[in-house]
């Protein structure tokens, strides 16, 4: 099945709570798109990241 998306989620790859080194984009990119690919009615979903989105 061909997969059209028709809305796109973007996740910053830079940002990171207070006080932490981690940066949690990326794991969070894998566990959306994770996500949106178990279920068939999510299929419009696309899922990615942006190095910097403050501007």
């Amino acid at each position: 099945m061909s997969r059209q998306s028709t809305h796109h989620i973007t996740v910053c790859l830079s940002c990171r709570p207070k006080s932490a080194a981690v940066r949690p984009g990326p794991d969070l990119i894998g566990r959306l798109r994770a996500a949106l690919a178990e279920d068939d009615g999510l299929a419009g979903f696309d899922v990615s990241g942006a190095a910097c989105m403050a501007g």
